[in-house]
C-alpha cells in the first residue's frame, strides 16, 4: 500500500501493511523524505515516518497554542537545543510561545512523528512547563500489561500521558510464545509500528519490523494474534485504551 492510497484511506478503516514499502515523498524544503501513516478526514497528517538526510537542519516555528507533536527516534541521531537524541528517545514539542527552533542530524536520522490532540507530559520526567521535552527509555516508567484482570507477559514503556483524553504513546515488548486474549475491541483509535520480531496480527498479516497497523475504535479484532519469539512495537491511542472482550 503507497502513502497516495493510505491518504485516501477512509479515517475509520482498518489498515494494516509493510510501511517500507509505502513510497517516500520529499520533505517541504528538501534534505530529507517521509511516509505518511495516517491522516484525519480532513486531510491533515496524524502520524508519519520522517527520514532526516545527513547534514539535516532545519528552523521549525513554533507558535503558542498549537497542540503537541511527538517525535520518537528510530535510528541515527538528532539534535535539538543541544541535546543528542537517538534511538528510542522521545521528543516532545509543545508550543508554549512563538519561537523558532533549530533541528539538526550530521548523521541523519529515522523518526516517527506523532501529531496528538491533547496536551500531556511523560509521566517520567518532572514537568516544569518546557517548550522541548526529552525523555531517554530510561526515563519512562516500566508497567506490566494486565488485560481481564491477567497479566499478559507484556511490558511497556510509557512515554506521553495526554492531560485530558487519556491517550499515551507506549514502547512494548512481547514475550516469545504471546498468545492474544482473543476477540474484542479497544473504545480508542489505536496506531502500531512494528519496531522488530514478528507478531501475528490476524490470519492474513504477519508484522514485521517497519509494519503498520490501524484499528479504529470500536473495530472487532484478535482472535489470531500470536508470537513465536517475541516483537517490541510502539503504539498510541488517541483516547483511553481498553480491551473490551467479545463474549465467549
Amino acid at each position: 500500500m503507497t502513502t497516495q492510497e493510505t491518504s485516501r484511506t477512509p479515517a475509520g478503516t482498518r489498515v494494516c501493511y509493510d510501511a517500507n514499502e509505502s513510497r517516500r515523498v520529499p520533505l517541504p524544503g528538501g534534505n530529507g523524505s517521509w511516509t505518511v501513516l495516517r491522516r484525519s478526514s480532513d486531510g491533515v497528517v496524524l502520524s508519519a515516518i520522517v527520514h532526516l538526510a545527513p547534514g539535516f537542519i532545519r528552523s521549525l516555528r513554533m507558535r503558542a497554542g498549537e497542540l503537541p507533536t511527538i517525535g520518537y527516534v528510530l535510528g541515527g541521531m538528532l539534535r535539538i537545543r543541544g541535546t543528542e537524541c537517538r534511538r528510542g528517545t522521545m521528543v516532545a514539542l509543545r508550543p508554549r510561545d512563538d519561537e523558532e527552533l533549530t533541528v539538526t542530524s550530521s548523521e541523519g536520522a529515522t523518526v516517527v512523528l506523532i501529531r496528538r490532540s491533547d496536551n500531556g507530559a511523560c509521566p517520567g520526567l518532572a514537568d516544569s512547563g518546557e517548550t522541548v521535552l526529552v525523555a531517554t527509555p530510561e526515563d519512562m516508567p516500566v508497567v506490566e500489561s494486565v488485560v481481564a484482570g491477567k497479566k499478559t507477559g507484556i511490558t511497556r514503556r510509557v512515554m506521553w500521558v495526554d492531560s485530558t483524553l487519556g491517550g499515551d504513546i507506549r514502547e512494548l515488548t512481547v514475550p516469545p510464545g504471546f498468545v492474544g486474549a482473543g476477540r474484542g475491541h479497544h473504545p480508542c483509535g489505536e496506531e502500531i509500528l512494528c519496531l522488530g520480531g514478528a507478531i501475528t496480527a490476524d490470519e492474513q498479516h504477519e508484522m514485521k519490523q517497519g509494519w503498520y497497523l490501524y484499528n479504529p475504535a470500536g473495530y472487532v479484532h484478535g482472535g489470531h494474534e500470536f508470537s513465536e519469539h517475541g516483537t517490541t512495537l510502539l503504539e498510541w491511542h488517541d483516547g483511553a485504551w481498553d480491551l473490551i472482550l467479545e463474549p465467549a
